[in-house]
């Protein structure tokens, strides 16, 4: 079970995301959001896509279940304990004085034919007094709740999000299966988006399907170097950054590399896969040294038009934040070259798991 301590920092730590990403999406220009519906606090059924935009607007949310797999027992067996677990879970948020209404949690891979669904809650920052709670205290108090429901149920995470505009979320992990995953407490859930295909994860609302997904790029500053940005979405979406190359270097074995490999896009890709866990120094500067030369002749753009988009994962001695900071350190050696300056506008860095930021901020 995790320490009070160690909640507190997670939700301190949960509290410095959403603000850095608030204040790189100032800069950004946030369309204004029209929203015709209203969360209605008085029913528990499955909420409209226009139910829960309103919610995420004025309310901290979460996303949870008690669902959890089995290897003994059969499919249907399972599902009847899942109900039952859910139905303890419902007893224990009401006891709590929590808001919830019913939604589906379901992700699907293209091959198969029907997704995998799990019966979950979608939970309402609203109080007793059924009003909006928006002090630091409440928010606390209100992600503690959550976070030891979820514990408590075996979750690997729960989905949280912040009030406003910005309309993000993040992946917070609830045991040691999802820490892992997530290389860390939070993961980044990305942005809102409504009406998606019944492709990867999404949440069922009463009119069509919602998810956060990886998509666009939130490009943040406060680096050393005015040319490197960091950045938190999905590399090959290169038209929200208007990258025209791009790098991306990580471990064979990461999934992610997977999808590299069958990149097919029209922009400029050089990768490169470790095949040990962890690297050396002097072999990640190499790697990054060789991509970024490759992709500086490759890449389209004008003398100063190239904009390069690097995703880089290394591990020295199972750290990888250490690796981070070589290759941070490697990308701004790169940059001192006068010929490099001159015909590079952009580096954006990608930095899901805040190994960057970390490195940028002196932590």
């Amino acid at each position: 079970m995790t320490s009070e301590k160690n909640l507190i920092r997670i939700f301190n730590e949960l509290l410095n995301r959403i603000q850095h990403i608030g204040i790189a999406l100032q800069g950004q220009g946030i369309k204004p959001i029209k929203i015709s519906g209203f969360y209605d606090l008085k029913r528990t059924d499955t909420p409209s896509i226009e139910e829960t935009e309103d919610a995420f607007m004025k309310w901290n949310c979460a996303i949870l279940t008690a669902f959890r797999g089995s290897e003994t027992l059969t499919p249907e067996a399972n599902l009847e304990r899942n109900i039952k677990r859910n139905n303890e879970l419902k007893a224990k948020m009401i006891k709590q004085h929590l808001h919830f209404r019913s939604v589906n949690g379901c992700y699907r891979e293209a091959k198969w034919e029907k997704p995998n669904v799990e019966y979950c809650f979608f939970v309402t920052n609203t109080g007793d007094s059924r009003q909006p709670s928006d002090s630091i205290e409440q928010t606390k108090d209100f992600f503690c709740k959550m976070y030891r429901l979820a514990e408590h149920y075996e979750q690997d995470s729960f989905l949280f999000t912040f009030p406003g505009a910005n309309r993000v979320a993040f992946l917070v992990a609830t045991n040691d299966d999802g820490r892992d995953y997530f290389r860390g407490d939070i993961k980044f859930a990305g942005p809102l988006f409504t009406h998606v295909s019944d492709i990867g994860d999404w949440t069922d609302c009463s009119d069509g399907r919602i998810s956060f997904r990886l998509k666009g790029m939130i490009q943040k500053g406060g680096t050393s170097n005015r040319k490197i940005k960091l950045g938190e979405g999905n590399l090959f979406d290169t038209e929200s950054y208007g990258a025209n190359g791009l790098v991306a270097i990580g471990r064979r074995s990461q999934g992610r590399m997977q999808d590299i490999r069958g990149y097919d896009g029209n922009i400029p890709l050089v990768s490169h896969e470790f095949v040990q866990d962890n690297q050396t120094e002097s072999n990640i500067r190499r790697v990054v040294v060789d991509c970024l030369n490759t992709i500086l002749r490759d890449c389209a753009g004008g003398i100063r038009g190239k904009v390069i988009g690097l995703q880089c994962t290394a591990s020295i001695d199972g750290s990888m934040v250490e690796g981070a900071r070589v290759v941070y350190d490697t990308v701004l050696t790169w940059l001192a070259n006068k010929r490099h300056q001159s015909k590079v506008k952009k580096i954006v860095i990608v930095d899901n798991y805040f190994d960057y930021y970390q490195i940028v901020n002196g932590q």
